[in-house]
């Protein structure tokens, strides 16, 4: 067995991320955690998983994440497939749902609730608060939304482990979190374990990737705000709370020199603004044009950009 979420954890963390969601229990109801309401479960007597030291897969997750820094969410699926009072055997299944009418069988269904609102208070009690939030799952909306949202997107192969998964490249997570972001999101990617409990090399190199770009341009993906009109071709934008608004030109993708010029369509500097490139010390020119501003980029930053795929120029105020 080749578990180590302690390696997850840190390569997350040099990845720039902050938090991870574990898949606690999924559809098929078997619990990834020591519940005492259900023999379903990672830690029973018929796992063979039960004697070893980390059979408590979701604790060992979440302790691990949290020593490096993370925060902490879990993936708990209230439809139980593995439940009689859900999936009551008495009825054939004919989609996902609840195979019978709660209005009908209100002592059954009120079962369930019981047995779910348990399980919830026991991840809440046992393993710490995790936070609630909605999820477009492997899609980007195309505008902002009014709540707090993430885009849960596969990496590589599927939601569950895909045996040589052809993982994103760099350029492609890139330029999905650039996106997700400019619309007031979080990306939260999946990684899939295999049977043996371990990551794919893909995932570890992904992440490295991700890592680098981050390092150079964090300040333009955290704690931003997402500004109108979020996009313009191959331009997104973000805020922060002193003022300042990022412009990241997403790269083509064999773009590996930076263009001369930059054009943003939508905003205009004041006078006097300060222009700069996130991984450079060199204040930049640029000029008026229409209601947007044209940056000149220097050649020798262009020879040698300061990261790959995005590259973000920030200006201290606009008009």
């Amino acid at each position: 067995m080749r578990f180590d979420p302690a390696a997850w954890a840190r390569a997350a963390r040099d990845a720039g991320m902050k938090y991870v969601v574990f898949t606690t229990k999924h559809h098929d109801g078997f619990s990834m955690f020591d519940s005492k309401y259900t023999d379903y479960k990672v830690t029973s007597p018929e796992s063979p998983f039960r004697t070893n030291s980390k059979a408590n897969i979701a604790k060992e997750v979440f302790d691990a994440f949290r020593a490096q820094g993370l925060l902490v969410g879990a993936y708990f699926s209230k439809p139980d497939w593995h439940s009689e009072y859900y999936w009551w055997p008495n009825f054939a299944t004919p989609d996902r749902n609840v195979n019978y009418d709660p209005a009908q069988y209100p002592d059954r269904w009120k079962a369930f609730v019981e047995f779910t609102h348990n399980q919830v208070l026991e991840l809440m009690s046992d393993h710490g608060k995790n936070q609630n939030y909605l999820t477009p799952e492997n899609r980007v909306p195309d505008k902002p939304l009014p709540y707090p949202w993430e885009s849960c997107i596969i990496s590589g192969g599927g939601w569950s482990f895909t045996p040589g998964a052809k993982y994103m490249s760099g350029r492609e997570a890139v330029h999905l979190l650039v996106d997700i972001v400019a619309k007031g999101g979080n990306l939260l990617l999946n990684v899939a374990p295999g049977p043996d409990g371990a990551w794919q090399q893909g995932a570890y190199d992904l992440l490295r990737e991700m890592g680098a770009w981050i390092k150079v341009n964090g300040p333009a993906i955290y704690e931003s705000r997402p500004i109108a009109p979020y996009t313009d071709g191959k331009i997104r934008m973000t805020s922060q709370k002193d003022g300042s608004v990022f412009f990241l030109y997403l790269a083509d993708e064999n773009e590996t020199v930076m263009p001369k010029e930059i054009r943003i369509a939508s905003h205009r500097p004041v006078e006097g603004a300060r222009v700069t490139l996130l991984g450079t010390s060199a204040q930049l020119t640029w000029r008026a044009e229409g209601d947007g501003f044209v940056v000149a980029i220097p050649g020798s930053v262009r020879v040698k950009a300061p990261c790959r795929y995005a590259w973000a120029i920030k200006v201290s105020t606009l008009r």
